[in-house]
């Protein structure tokens, strides 16, 4: 197995250790844990075999790097407590490490892994933690675990039920069945916390869970600077960072660590990055979204040999479903024969189930019992790229793409809301198979794609029930070697939107046999090609006028809607100021700001809304500037 350090990264530590409960004024307990002939303890489990059980007053055992590497495998059966890596030696005396002396009561302010615990040769998880227990990690690196291929945990088991949280903190290079770096098959209700400078890596699952497998009433907290999920495996099934079985839930918005995301460079055949898989227990949940205005959440570089590199949704079971939801993020980078940024499955035996899988970008509600905001979520700083499915591949060995970069099939529910998709390269960029609701793309930028055939791909395989809307989205400069840039086969409208793509037909519309609902509207559309649009008096072909389209650094390309004065007379997009305001989706564009943005000096067709993904917004005080030469911009 290859190994991957991961540089330091200097941030303070965030990540409180677990809750002492002690009485006012009364420290915690200190177990030392080390063989200079100070420590009171020269074993790890000798020390948590004394902490009481149950105790009201967390205890504290600190190990010391005395012992380059810990040989132990430890179980923590019904009890809290904290485990602390240090560096050093107990002190000179036992008297001064039981008073405090060398190193006081409280934890030090680390970043990185202070001792390393392996359970190499031992045939077991390195830490069980059973009963119910609430344990806390620091300063510690958790190496060596190794168990069979039916075996959960090669690093730490959690089967009881409370909680578990790491900062500081290493897991790797163990191996198991289910979870090769932490499992979490709780008895009952449980968190697991990663905490600021955790790092779950180079870990490998027989089966799924390559990094994390979460599972029963666990809720997985990844919210803190520095901590990723990265360079894991799971060889034969599911979730090659992060296996998460319902009713289980995940919520991810950790800025990554150093070069990588969240959740990067993992693989597995189903869902490299992250699966999300309901059943019979329950539903499954993970949502994305940032902590840091300047670092969105990313989920990158992760591969799957069949399908999902980043993100994989099933539901084999028709009664729960498989929900995914995303708030100020980055999909970059991964690759699948089929679903590269995202593949979504169900039971198209279902009887009792409308759908089984949502994926919802920017939209669809809070996804959760409580607000991301509640948790930290923030938005993304201007400039700062975010919203993003860009860079992701279905390119097999001999470069043709196999597959879509967003797969759904039947029984799904798919809502998307400010998606920046650029430099894909797949048979299509979505295609979608839906069965039951409507489905949507509002304020989307779809450019400088390569995609095989159409770029959307929308079948309503029960015609009539599941039409998809699009709205306020701009498709320019991808290249189609052999397609449309939509094809619909059932319901579909679109307004208010931009296809700048010459050489290639916008629509391939079929109706068929099919009733009100699966009616073709379009209304307020700029296009290279009207010929195969509706004849409609809002529907026109012309240049859209970008502010800068052909940037030969593909990603610099710029594809605002451009509005200047110069030499006293003005020239602006014929997108701006054209389309009437409406109430309802998409109330914002692309940057998050508010549609129908009246623009002074620009006549209104229809009226002051913008097509296409972003919103002209007036500098009303240049609109009587005395220009000449040099443009001036209505317009940021």
């Amino acid at each position: 197995m290859r190994t991957v350090y991961l540089l330091p990264v200097l941030f303070a530590l965030a990540m409180p250790l677990a809750d002492a409960g002690c009485p006012i004024g009364v420290p915690p307990p200190s177990y030392y844990v080390g063989t200079d002939g100070h420590c009171k303890y020269s074993t790890i489990q000798a020390a948590i075999l004394d902490v009481p059980s149950p105790t009201t007053c967390t205890p504290n055992i600190y190990v010391t790097n005395e012992h380059t590497t810990w040989n132990e495998v430890l179980t923590i059966d019904k009890r809290s407590l904290n485990l602390i890596g240090l560096a050093g030696a107990c002190g000179t005396s036992s008297t001064m490490v039981e008073s405090g002396g060398a190193y006081g009561n409280t934890p030090r302010n680390v970043t990185s892994p202070q001792v390393t615990i392996s359970g190499a040769g031992k045939n077991a998880p390195v830490i069980t933690i059973s009963d119910s227990s609430n344990v806390s990690i620091q300063g510690i690196e958790i190496t060596g675990g190794g168990i069979d291929q039916n075996s959960e945990g090669g690093g730490i088991f959690f089967n009881g039920s409370g909680s578990l949280t790491l900062s500081a903190s290493t897991v790797d290079n163990n191996t198991a069945g289910y979870g090769g770096g932490i499992d979490m098959s709780p008895s009952g209700s449980a968190t697991l916390t990663l905490g600021a400078n955790t790092q779950v890596i180079n870990n490998t699952a027989g089966h799924s869970g390559g990094g994390i497998r979460i599972e029963g009433e666990t809720r997985l907290f990844m919210l803190s600077e520095a901590s990723t999920v990265s360079f894991n495996t799971a060889q034969f099934d599911y979730g090659g960072g992060i296996e998460i079985l319902g009713p289980a839930r995940a919520d991810i918005g950790s800025p990554g660590a150093a070069v990588v995301g969240a959740v990067s460079f993992n693989s597995a055949p189903y869902g490299g990055g992250i699966a999300i898989l309901g059943g019979s227990a329950g539903d499954a949940t993970a949502r994305l979204f940032s902590t840091s205005a300047t670092q969105p959440v990313s989920v990158s570089d992760n591969s799957a040999s069949a399908e999902g590199g980043a993100i994989y949704l099933d539901v084999p079971e028709s009664i729960a479903y498989a929900n995914f939801c995303a708030f100020a993020f980055r999909i970059n980078d991964n690759s699948a024969p089929d679903g590269a940024a995202i593949y979504a499955d169900a039971d198209e035996d279902s009887s009792d189930s409308l759908y089984d899988t949502t994926v919802y970008l920017n939209t669809g509600g809070d996804c959760g019992p409580e607000s991301p905001a509640s948790l930290g979520a923030v938005a993304c700083a201007p400039g700062t790229p975010c919203n993003e499915v860009s860079g992701n591949s279905t390119l097999n060995a001999s470069d043709t793409p196999t597959g879509a970069i967003i797969t759904l099939n039947p029984y799904n529910n798919l809502g998307i809301e400010r998606l920046d998709m650029r430099q894909n390269n797949g048979t299509q960029m979505i295609s979608a198979t839906a069965a039951s609701s409507s489905n949507y793309l509002h304020s989307c930028l779809i450019a400088d794609n390569a995609s095989l055939h159409e770029l959307i791909h929308y079948y309503d395989e029960n015609v009539g029930t599941s039409p998809l809307t699009v709205t306020n989205c701009t498709l320019v400069n991808n290249t189609i070697s052999d397609g449309y840039a939509f094809y619909v086969a059932g319901g579909f409208t679109l307004t208010d939107t931009i296809i700048d793509e010459p050489g290639t037909s916008t629509l391939d519309h079929v109706n068929g046999t099919c009733d009100p609902s699966c009616e073709l509207v379009v209304a307020s559309v700029l296009s290279n090609d009207i010929s195969t649009l509706p004849p409609f008096v809002s529907i026109f072909a012309g240049d859209p006028l970008f502010v800068d389209p052909a940037n030969a650094n593909v990603a610099d390309r710029d594809y605002h809607l451009l509005a200047y004065l110069q030499n006293g007379a003005i020239t602006a997009s014929p997108a701006i100021d054209y389309a009437p305001t409406v109430s309802g989706d998409p109330n914002t564009d692309l940057d998050g700001i508010a549609y129908a943005q009246d623009v002074p000096g620009i006549a209104n067709v229809y009226g002051p809304r913008d097509l296409g993904a972003y919103e002209a917004q007036p500098i009303t005080d240049r609109i009587f500037g005395d220009t000449f030469g040099d443009r001036l911009s209505l317009v940021y």
